[in-house]
């Protein structure tokens, strides 16, 4: 995600993550958590400042000394407080995760694993904007997150263990940002441009 810097214009794998942040960007704020230069030291923006959907697809087109989704926060992020309370609702409403996750110090572990999962500021963006965008592969990270906490628990690992494979169940599909939700739908044909 990083390297949509990188270039002067975005890279076709980019463009579905840059539509989705100016979409967000659109709906609520997006904030420079730092200030914003170019590769050349020319501070284009300072830190603080809200960045619509227009102002994000100029600070794209330039070559940055940061990759833009590491200079970028939007409140309400995805907290460890958010992940655990959408894995507490998962439970509830669904007897198949209540079953992994019974009532009491088994789920109390498995909701601190979620919760302490340790994301970057970077991932933490891109994980608001993966439930802003796409709400039902968010719903799926957090199914994921909690299989996966669960079955490293079933083996007996450590508490340290079940949240790192809390994390990679959180983050396994984050890349698909990168991918315009058309080409997963079932009934399309892929031409080898959207193989690649």
């Amino acid at each position: 995600m990083g390297e949509i810097s990188s270039f002067s214009e975005p890279v076709a794998a980019d463009a579905t993550f840059l539509r989705a942040v100016t979409e967000m960007a659109r709906r609520r704020p997006v904030v420079t958590s730092r200030a914003i230069y170019n590769d050349n030291g020319l501070k284009l923006l300072e830190g603080g400042v809200t960045v619509d959907g227009s102002l994000y697809e100029r600070l794209v087109r330039h070559r940055l000394r940061t990759p833009l989704d590491e200079c970028l926060d939007s409140e309400p992020s995805v907290s460890g407080k958010l992940r655990r309370s959408g894995v507490e609702e998962l439970v509830t409403h669904s007897a198949f995760f209540a079953a992994m996750a019974p009532a009491g110090r088994l789920r109390s572990m498995l909701l601190e694993a979620v919760e302490a999962v340790p994301l970057p500021r970077a991932i933490g963006f891109q994980m608001t904007v993966l439930r802003e965008s796409r709400p039902e592969l968010f719903q799926h990270s957090l199914r994921a997150a909690l299989l996966c906490g669960h079955l490293v628990r079933e083996a007996g690992a450590p508490m340290h263990d079940v949240t790192m494979a809390a994390a990679a169940g959180l983050l396994h599909d984050l890349g698909m940002l990168n991918i315009d939700p058309a080409l997963l739908m079932a009934d399309q044909k892929l031409s080898g441009d959207d193989r690649r």
